[in-house]
This record gives C-alpha cells, sequence and structure tokens, in this order.
C-alpha cells in the first residue's frame, strides 16, 4: 500500500460540517485532550527505522480542537473526530471519519460510509507521532515502531 493512500486512510476524507456530523462525547476527553489542542505540521516521516522529511505528506497542516480535527491548506482538505485513549502505553487514538464524501469521487448511488482507524500516538510537547499499518487499515499496532509494516508520521506544533 502506498503511503499517500495510508496518509488518507488514515486521516479520513470528510468535507462537510465535522461537528455536526460526529457528535463529541465531552466525558471522553482525557489528561491529553487538552495538550493536544493546537495546528500541527508533518514535519516526516519514519519507514523501516529511517527518518524522511522529504515525504510528499510534509507541510499538511492538520487542526486539532475539542475533539474535531481537520486538514488546513491546498493538498488536502476534511477530516473527522478523535478519541485518545491514555490510560495505557502505547497510547491509543481512534480518528473516525465519512470514506465516499466527495461527490467527484463518489459513484451515482454510493453510500457514504462512517470509519474508524485506531492507531497509536505519543505526545511530547511540542512533537506528536502517530504510528500506524500499513499492512492493514483495521490493525492497530501492537508496538511504537516503523518496523514491520508500520510507519511513524512526526508533527510538530505550529508556534502562534
Amino acid at each position: 500500500m502506498n503511503h499517500l493512500l495510508s496518509l488518507t486512510v488514515l486521516l479520513g476524507t470528510a468535507f462537510n460540517s465535522i461537528p455536526e456530523r460526529f457528535p463529541i462525547d465531552k466525558a471522553t476527553l482525557n489528561a491529553d485532550s487538552e495538550l493536544i489542542q493546537g495546528n500541527w505540521v508533518i514535519a516526516g516521516m519514519e519507514v523501516k527505522g529511517e527518518f524522511s522529511s522529504e515525504h510528499f505528506a510534509c507541510g499538511l497542516q492538520i487542526k486539532i480542537q475539542n475533539g474535531v480535527y481537520s486538514f488546513l491548506g491546498e493538498k488536502v482538505s476534511g477530516g473527522g473526530t478523535y478519541v485518545l485513549d491514555d490510560a495505557k502505553w502505547p497510547h491509543r487514538v481512534a480518528l473516525t471519519w465519512i470514506e465516499n464524501d466527495d461527490p467527484v469521487f463518489r459513484r451515482p448511488g454510493e453510500p457514504l460510509v462512517k470509519k474508524t482507524r485506531v492507531i497509536l500516538y505519543d505526545l511530547n510537547g511540542d512533537t506528536l507521532k502517530l504510528c500506524l499499518s500499513f499492512d492493514s487499515p483495521e490493525t492497530c499496532p501492537k508496538q511504537f515502531n516503523s518496523k514491520n509494516k508500520q510507519g511513524i508520521y512526526v508533527l510538530r506544533r505550529e508556534k502562534k
């Protein structure tokens, strides 16, 4: 699976009013919920232990706020919701989005499908790392590393 498809599956492609379509249960917010909020930029990706800042997604901006993530800029638009689970290590985040939401790409009569994917995250100050499996979108990595058909997106918080 190429990295472009992986990023699309990871981050989803929802193009309409996200909060109305994905109501947030405020009771699910945890300690990292406040710390993760802000505007982030993908700085690079680690695959097979090697970091690259030349990845196609570098520079992509993502706004994370109050249980909703959205893409900013011209490369990609859309977003969805997230729920953090920092109760155990490695920490997990469930991302939810609507697939087939873009009328340009959706075939007539094709239904909108709500998708959820669980990945690992590590939040350390102004660095956010997201670890995902390239093998299967339904598979959440068990360990936080970039081996065994896994990759790590490295995001940096934008300074105000």
